[in-house]
C-alpha cells in the first residue's frame, strides 16, 4: 500500500508539470519515466492510473489553446510521447510473470491520446517510435500487443483459418490504432517496401477480424477509427506515367487492400453502436472532399448514418472499378439474400395451413418449423436490404460490363438460379392472391425476395444474363404477375410487384430498365438525385 500511495502522489505531482510550457520539465519527465517503468508492481500500476486520470482534459485544453504557439506545444508533447512509448515497450518485454494487460491498456491509451494531439497540432503524421528503437521493432511490438489482448493471429504465420475471428478486447483495439498511426507515417515516406506491403496486409486482416458484431464495441470503434487514421483510403490510384514500375506495382497491391478497408468502413456504418457508426463516418469523410465534411461531422452524422452510406457507395466507383468491384457488389447481394430457399419454404409451409380452413380454431397448435425462441440478432441496427439496394444502385449507376472472370460468372449464376427458383416456387405454391400476399409480406422472406429480384435485374441490365436464361425469367415473371393480382388489397407486396414488373421487361443497356431498377431502391432517397448529377438524365 505504501508503494501505491507513493506512486500515485509522485505521478500526480509530475503530471501537472510536464504539460506546462515554461516549467522546468526535464526532472519531472525523468521521474515520471522512472515511475512508469518501475520494477515495483504497485508503484507502476498506481503511477499509470494517476497519469491517465486527468490526461484527456489536459490534452483537450492543449489542443484548444490558441494563445500558445503550436511549435511550443509540439515540443512539450514530443518527449511525453517518447516516454509513453518507451514505457509501453518495457511493459511488453517485462520478464517474470510477464506484462500486466490492464497496465498495457492504460499506457497504450495514454500514448494514443498524446500522439493524436501531437498529430493534430503539427499537421502531419508522426511515427509512434521512441528514441533508440525502429519502426519495424515497434510494429512487431504492436502486433504482439494485439495478440496479448486476445486478437487472432493474422498474416502468413497465422496458420489455418479460424472458425470464428478473434477481435480481442480494448487492448487489441488500442494496438490497432497504434498500428494505423505507424502505417500512416511509413506510407508518407515509401511505397515500394516489401515490409510495408506485409504490414498493410497484416493490418487489413486485423481490421476484418474486428468486424464481428459479437466483438466488444470499443474494438470495433478502434477498427473504424484506424481505417481513417492509417492513410490508406487517401492513397491516390497509381499513375504509370509519373511513377516507377516498382512503385506502381506496390501501389496497385495497396489499392486492393484499400478497397477491402473501404468496404469494411461501409459495413461499420450499419453497426449497432452509434459511436462506431460515427467513427466510420469520420473515416470516410476524411478521405472525400466532396462529402462536405463540416456538414456531416456532428449532429446529422450521428443520427443519419444512411446519408454517409449513400455518399460512400455513390463515390465508390471513382477509385475502384473493373470486375473486382462488380464481383464484390454481386457478392454483397448474394450474401444479403443467403437462405432465401429455406426462408421461402418455411413461410410457404406455415401459410399453407390456412388453405381451406373454415374457422380460425382449426389453425391452433399446428406443427410448424418456427422456433419458439428465435436466435438473437447480433446487430439489430443492420438492415440488409439497405446494403443490397445500395449495391444494386452502384451497379446500375457506375459499373460497366467487363469480361467476366470465374468468380463473377459464379456469383451471377447463383443469383439468376435463385431468381428462377423463386419465380417457379411462387408460381407452383401461390395459387391465390391471399397466399402470395402473406408470403411476400413475411418479415424474414421479403428482404430475400426483393434483393434477389434486384440482383437479377442488374445482371440482365449489365449483360451478364442473356439468351434462354432471360427468356425463362421473363416468362416466369409474367406468370407470377398474373397471380399477384396487385390491383386488389390482398395482392402481393407492392414493392415486390414493382420489382417484378421491371424484371418482366428488363433488357441490356436499357434506360427504362435502369430507371425502374433505381426506382425500386426505395430505401435510398438520394439514388435518383445522384443519377441526375452523374448522367444528367432523370
Amino acid at each position: 500500500q505504501l508503494g501505491s500511495v507513493v506512486g500515485q502522489l509522485a505521478a500526480e505531482a509530475s503530471s501537472r508539470v510536464i504539460f506546462e510550457i515554461k516549467a522546468d520539465r526535464q526532472s519531472h519527465l525523468a521521474r515520471m519515466k522512472a515511475l512508469l517503468t518501475s520494477p515495483a508492481f504497485d508503484v507502476r500500476v498506481a503511477a499509470v492510473k494517476a497519469f491517465k486520470k486527468p490526461l484527456c482534459c489536459t490534452i483537450d485544453n492543449m489542443v484548444a489553446n490558441n494563445s500558445a504557439p503550436r511549435v511550443s506545444l509540439c515540443e512539450v508533447l514530443f518527449p511525453i510521447c517518447d516516454m509513453l512509448l518507451f514505457a509501453l515497450s518495457c511493459e511488453m518485454r517485462r520478464g517474470g510473470l510477464g506484462s500486466h494487460p490492464p497496465t498495457l491498456r492504460r499506457l497504450s491509451r495514454c500514448a494514443l491520446e498524446c500522439l493524436s494531439a501531437y498529430r493534430s497540432l503539427c499537421g502531419h503524421p508522426t511515427p509512434p517510435v521512441f528514441s533508440g528503437s525502429s519502426a519495424m521493432k515497434q510494429w512487431k511490438l504492436f502486433v504482439a500487443m494485439r495478440i496479448k489482448g486476445g486478437g487472432g493471429k493474422v498474416g502468413p504465420s497465422s496458420g489455418s483459418t479460424q472458425s470464428r475471428p478473434k477481435a480481442g478486447n480494448a487492448l487489441s483495439g488500442n494496438a490497432l490504432e497504434l498500428m494505423a498511426l505507424l502505417l500512416s507515417s511509413e506510407m508518407s515516406i515509401k511505397y515500394d517496401s516489401l515490409d510495408l506491403l506485409e504490414q498493410i496486409n497484416t493490418f487489413t486482416d486485423a481490421i476484418v477480424q474486428s468486424t464481428d458484431p459479437m466483438s466488444p464495441w470499443n474494438v470495433r470503434h478502434s477498427a473504424a477509427t484506424s481505417i481513417g487514421t492509417c492513410g490508406i483510403l487517401s492513397l491516390m490510384p497509381p499513375n504509370s506515367k509519373t511513377e516507377g514500375s516498382v512503385q506502381v506495382t506496390s501501389l496497385s497491391q495497396i489499392q486492393r487492400k484499400k478497397f477491402d478497408l473501404y468496404m469494411v468502413a461501409m459495413k461499420f456504418l450499419e453497426d449497432n453502436d452509434p459511436d462506431v457508426r460515427c467513427a466510420a463516418g469520420r473515416s470516410l469523410i476524411a478521405t472525400r472532399s466532396n462529402f462536405q465534411a463540416n456538414q456531416f461531422c456532428h449532429s446529422s452524422l450521428s443520427g443519419v448514418s444512411l446519408k454517409i452510406l449513400e455518399y460512400a457507395g455513390s463515390t465508390l466507383h471513382q477509385n475502384h472499378s473493373g470486375s473486382e468491384l462488380t464481383s464484390q457488389l454481386f457478392s454483397m447481394i448474394l450474401t444479403d439474400c443467403k437462405g432465401i430457399q429455406e426462408e421461402t419454404l418455411a413461410a410457404i409451409e406455415e401459410f399453407s395451413f390456412s388453405k381451406g380452413a373454415t374457422s380460425s380454431s382449426f389453425l391452433l397448435n399446428l406443427s410448424t418449423k418456427r422456433k419458439i425462441f428465435e436466435d438473437e440478432d447480433p446487430n439489430p441496427f443492420e438492415e440488409k436490404l439497405v446494403t443490397c439496394q445500395l449495391a444494386t444502385s452502384i451497379l446500375a449507376n457506375s459499373c460497366e460490363a467487363h469480361n467476366a472472370d470465374d468468380l463473377l460468372v459464379g456469383l451471377v449464376g447463383k443469383i439468376l438460379s435463385h431468381c428462377i427458383w423463386l419465380l417457379r416456387c411462387l408460381e407452383d405454391h401461390c395459387n391465390s392472391s391471399d397466399l402470395i400476399h402473406d408470403l411476400t409480406s413475411a418479415n424474414r422472406a421479403f428482404p430475400c425476395f426483393h434483393g434477389i429480384l434486384l440482383g437479377a435485374i442488374a445482371a440482365i441490365y449489365l449483360g451478364y444474363a442473356r439468351g434462354k436464361c432471360v427468356e425463362e425469367i421473363h416468362e416466369n415473371t409474367m406468370k407470377v404477375l398474373k397471380i399477384a393480382d396487385f390491383e386488389t388489397s390482398a395482392g402481393a407486396h407492392p414493392c415486390i410487384v414493382e420489382a417484378l414488373q421491371v424484371l418482366s421487361s428488363a433488357k441490356q443497356n436499357c434506360e427504362e430498365t435502369k430507371s425502374g431498377l433505381l426506382r425500386s431502391c426505395f430505401l435510398l432517397p438520394r439514388v435518383c438525385t445522384f443519377q441526375l448529377e452523374v448522367t444528367g438524365k432523370p
